[in-house]
């Protein structure tokens, strides 16, 4: 039987149990492929069904750098981590996940949908897939692998009521992509995002209104968030004067914004990635 026919039939019983379902595999393994395959199902069935996408890096839903839940036909409401890799924020991710996930379940979806990313293996990968699985304690764990190779995590897998674990084949289809595709990829989906952006100026000196992260610098991506740390969507330093910066984003109420949340990455006019801080760059 085909992969496809596999996912498919596997659908039917994911609908039929209804919680959390949770993807992992590795990279490259068609973990969002299965996910769309899953949500297209529960949207034909008629279910009232949410996608949580947790893939910073190859992001599907929303763009690069953020976490994001869907609620078709809405728009992906953001959680902006402000890197490509969960190295180094799984705090940020996990708990983003978590949240997600219960905001999921406020709006009155049945069944939620877990992309994840293909950060799976060494001791970083398992520490948060395992912390993932404890947090949002799915109901069916799908697992995409070749052969065994997952044998590793998949023993340290805790023991969870109701959840049923699903070991899938991974697709003929997927394909590997180099580093080159996986940064030409988040060009494209930063230059989707910012399509129809305009710059506007936020005065920093403003009380209660915050920046975190590096110093901001031309070219900066930040997270623009409100009084409650909800992202209200990502903007692009153009220029600094004094105690203002001039950003492009498409939040059309720039006023809202109290916090900036200042990222490592800095994005060229091409919308390609410049990554790093600067020799004696400092963090807030």
């Amino acid at each position: 039987m085909k992969a496809l026919e596999t996912w498919i039939d596997l659908g039917k019983r994911v609908l039929d149990r209804g919680g959390v379902a949770l993807v992992i595999g590795k990279v490259d393994t068609g973990k969002s492929t299965l996910a769309r395959t899953l949500l297209r199902l529960a949207l034909d069935a008629g279910r009232r069904v949410a996608i949580v996408d947790s893939d910073i890096g190859q992001a599907g839903f929303g763009p690069p750098a953020c976490m994001s839940l869907t609620l078709p036909p809405r728009r992906p409401i953001l959680r902006f981590i402000g890197a490509t890799s969960p190295a180094g924020h799984l705090l940020q991710v996990t708990v983003g996940v978590k949240l997600l996930v219960e905001r999921a379940w406020l709006s009155g979806a049945d069944l939620i949908i877990v992309d994840t990313s293909g950060m799976i293996q060494g001791p970083l990968g398992i520490l948060l897939k395992l912390h993932k699985i404890e947090l949002v304690h799915p109901n069916t764990l799908l697992v995409l692998q070749k052969e065994d190779e997952l044998k590793s995590l998949l023993q340290r897998v805790p023991h969870l009521p109701d959840m049923e674990i699903s070991l899938l084949p991974v697709s003929r289809e997927a394909r590997v992509r180099s580093p080159a595709e996986r940064r030409a990829y988040r060009r494209r989906r930063f230059s989707a995002y910012f399509e129809k952006a305009r710059a506007g100026w936020i005065d920093l000196s403003l009380p209660g209104r915050m920046i975190f992260g590096p110093s901001p610098s031309v070219g900066s991506l930040a997270g623009l968030l409100d009084a409650k740390g909800e992202t209200l969507g990502l903007g692009v330093v153009k220029r600094l004067d004094a105690n203002k910066a001039l950003l492009l984003t498409p939040v059309k109420t720039p006023g809202a914004v109290r916090f900036l949340q200042i990222s490592s990455i800095r994005l060229g006019p091409d919308w390609e990635e410049k990554d790093g801080l600067r020799i004696g760059e400092k963090r807030f």
